[in-house]
């Protein structure tokens, strides 16, 4: 990305948790309820890393800086 000028931008975990749910301090199981919602998803994800993921890419999509 830097090597092509293209933005990079950190978050830290409570930034994506208040993001997606409206609490830094939310739990995996209700970020990943908030994801499945979000993208009205019928089945759970296997694992939290991919609600995480998901969340990540939801507040990339929808918030610079």
């Amino acid at each position: 990305a830097l090597e092509h000028n293209i933005p990079v931008y950190e978050r830290t975990p409570n930034e994506i948790k208040k993001f997606i749910t409206g609490n830094g301090a939310a739990g995996k199981e209700l970020v990943q309820q908030f994801v499945m919602k979000i993208f009205r998803l019928a089945n759970e994800p296997q694992y939290y890393d991919t609600s995480d993921a998901l969340g990540m890419a939801y507040l990339a999509r929808n918030k610079v800086k």
